[in-house]
C-alpha cells in the first residue's frame, strides 16, 4: 500500500481535530445548500447543520429519505451540494461519478431492539427463534442491515430456524423500531442509532461480536457497489459535483468529518469512524505545500505522521 493511496484517510481526519474550524472564508450565499440526508443520520445532521449556519450564515435545506431513494433522487433531478448515507450507496455514487469530495463521519452497528427493561428477556441472536418472541427484520432488498442478519443467522447457527418462522418485514429499521415501541412485535434488529433515537421506550442489546462480519474476511461484491466490508457500515458524507456553491458545500463536509462533527454523531448513538489501523504499511514520502498562516499546526500534524507511518513529509511553506 503506497502512502498516495491512504493520504486521505490518515491526514486529513488528523488534521481537522488539530486545525479548528474556519469560517472566516466560507462562500455563503442567498440560496440554501440542498443537503441529502438519509433517515438514521437525520438527528445528528439536523444539529450540525444548524451549527454551519450559526457558524456562516448560510442557509440549508435538507431533504430525507431513505438512502437508497436519496441515490435514486440524485441521478433523476442532479440537484443537490451534500449527501450523507451509509454504506454501500457510498460506493455506487462514486462509480456513477457523482461525487466530488468524500468524508466518513461515523460507523452503524447492528443490535437488538427490545423494549425498555426488555420484558422478554432476550439475550441473544438464538433467543429469536423462540415462539413466544414476534420478530421485525429489515429486508434485504432495501436495508444493508437486512445482508449483516442473514450472515450473523448462519454463524449463530439458526439461518434455517428463522427461515422458517414468520417474520414482519419492513424497508427501514425506523418502521421496525416503533412497531417494537407500540407492541406489535418483540424484538427486531435495527442500527444502534435507531435505538438511540427511541431511548426513551427502547434499549439496545448487543450481539456478539464473533457472529457479525469480520473485517477483511467478510464482504460482498456487487456489479452496482463493487466490493463492500461487512465488517462496518460507514456513514459516508460526499460533497456533490453538482452543487452550486462548493467552497461551502466543502465547508459543510469538513465540519461534519471534523472531531466536533463525528462527537455529535456519537452523542446521537453512532459507533465512531474507523481509524487506520497499525497493520496497514505504507510506503514513500509526501511533499505538501502549505499557507505559512497554519505552519505550526501542520508541522506537528506532518510529525505525528512521519512517527506513527514511516512516511517521509516533507513541507513547502508561502502565502
Amino acid at each position: 500500500m503506497t502512502a498516495k493511496m491512504d493520504l486521505t484517510k490518515l491526514f486529513l481526519p488528523c488534521f481537522l481535530a488539530v486545525v479548528s474550524f474556519s469560517t472566516a472564508n466560507a462562500a455563503t450565499s442567498e440560496e440554501p445548500l440542498l443537503v441529502h440526508v438519509g433517515g438514521t443520520m437525520r438527528p445528528a445532521m439536523d444539529r450540525i447543520c444548524k451549527l454551519y449556519t450559526e457558524k456562516t450564515g448560510q442557509k440549508i435545506e435538507i431533504n430525507y429519505g431513505d438512502s437508497g431513494s436519496l441515490m435514486t433522487v440524485l441521478e433523476t433531478t442532479g440537484k443537490g451540494d451534500l449527501c450523507i448515507v451509509h454504506d454501500p450507496f457510498p460506493a455506487a455514487m462514486e462509480k456513477k461519478g457523482l461525487v466530488d469530495r468524500s468524508y466518513i463521519a461515523a460507523t452503524l452497528t447492528p443490535v437488538l431492539c427490545v423494549k425498555k427493561g426488555n420484558p422478554k428477556k432476550i439475550r441473544d441472536l438464538r433467543d429469536l427463534t423462540r415462539k413466544d418472541v414476534k420478530v421485525g427484520l429489515t429486508d434485504a432488498v432495501y436495508s444493508t442491515a437486512g445482508h449483516i442478519v442473514s450472515f450473523a443467522f448462519q454463524k449463530a447457527g439458526i439461518y434455517d430456524d428463522m427461515e422458517a418462522r414468520e417474520i414482519v418485514r419492513a424497508r427501514t429499521g425506523g418502521e421496525l423500531a416503533n412497531a417494537v415501541k407500540v407492541g406489535t412485535i418483540d424484538a427486531a434488529i435495527v442500527w444502534n442509532a435507531v435505538v438511540f433515537e427511541r431511548r426513551d421506550a427502547l434499549e439496545a442489546i448487543p450481539i456478539s461480536p464473533e457472529l457479525l462480519p469480520r473485517q477483511g474476511i467478510d464482504a460482498v461484491t456487487s456489479p452496482t457497489y463493487g466490493v463492500i466490508d461487512m465488517s462496518a457500515t460507514k456513514v459516508g458524507v460526499m460533497t456533490l459535483k453538482s452543487s452550486k456553491n462548493l467552497e461551502a458545500a466543502r465547508r459543510l463536509g469538513e465540519l461534519v468529518a471534523s472531531e466536533e462533527g463525528r462527537n455529535i454523531f456519537a452523542e446521537m448513538g453512532f459507533s465512531p469512524a474507523p481509524a487506520a489501523t497499525a497493520s496497514e504499511k505504507l510506503s514513500g514520502s509526501l511533499f505538501i505545500h502549505c499557507a505559512v498562516g497554519i505552519k505550526d499546526p501542520v508541522g506537528e500534524i506532518a510529525k505525528k505522521f512521519e512517527a506513527e507511518t514511516g512516511v517521509k513529509v516533507e513541507l513547502s511553506f508561502a502565502n
